[in-house]
C-alpha cells in the first residue's frame, strides 16, 4: 500500500507472469548462469570479506551506500529508498539460507554480493561494486566459490541482469 501512495515502481518475481500483467506488470526476461564451483576460482584475492546472516543498520547503510551513492549507473537496478532497505531486511534477516558478502578494501567496504543457498547450489542473486572493478567482482565471486563448496554444493548460479556491468569480464574469464 504504502508503494502505491507513493506511486514508487514494483518488482515481483513470479512464476505466474501473466496473472499480474492486467495490474501493470511487465515481464521481464530473467537469465541464469549456472556453473560448476570450481569454474569460480580467479586466482589470489588482495580483498578481505566478512560474511552475515543478519543485517544490523550499519551493514545496511554500507550496502545502501553502495548500491544508492557509489555504484547508481547500471542498467536494471531498482530504485531503493530507506524504506527499502527497512523492507530488504525485514525480508532477509528471518531467512537461514541468505548472507551478504561483503568485500573490503582497507577496511572500506567496496562491494557486496547477495548469496542462498539452495538444496542444488548456490544462487548469487546481487553483485554491487564499481562499474570498474572487475577484481572486486571477480572476487566476491571466488568468495562465493569457496562458500559454496564449503558447503557442499557443486553448481553456482548467478541471476545477474544481462545489462550488469560485470557479465563481459566474467565470460571473458569463465570461457
Amino acid at each position: 500500500r504504502l508503494g502505491e501512495r507513493r506511486r514508487l515502481p514494483a518488482l515481483l518475481f513470479t512464476s505466474l507472469p501473466g496473472m499480474y500483467r492486467p495490474l501493470g506488470f511487465e515481464t521481464i526476461r530473467q537469465s541464469y548462469h549456472t556453473l560448476p564451483t570450481k569454474r569460480l576460482d580467479f586466482g589470489p584475492v588482495r580483498f578481505d570479506f566478512e560474511m552475515f546472516d543478519t543485517l544490523d543498520d550499519f551493514r545496511l547503510g554500507q550496502m545502501s551506500r553502495l548500491y544508492t551513492d557509489d555504484y547508481p549507473n547500471y542498467d536494471g537496478k531498482i530504485v531503493r529508498d530507506a524504506d527499502y532497505w527497512q523492507f530488504y531486511r525485514m525480508l532477509f534477516d528471518p531467512y537461514p539460507k541468505v548472507r551478504i558478502l561483503l568485500c573490503l578494501e582497507a577496511g572500506r567496504t567496496v562491494g557486496y554480493a547477495r548469496l542462498e543457498l539452495e538444496a542444488d547450489r548456490l544462487l548469487v542473486s546481487e553483485l554491487c561494486c564499481a562499474d570498474t572493478a572487475l577484481d572486486v567482482a571477480q572476487s566476491m565471486l571466488t568468495e562465493a566459490g569457496r562458500f559454496a563448496r564449503a558447503s557442499r554444493l557443486d553448481t553456482v548460479a548467478l541471476a545477474l541482469s544481462l545489462a550488469h556491468f560485470a557479465w563481459p569480464g566474467l565470460q571473458a574469464a569463465l570461457s
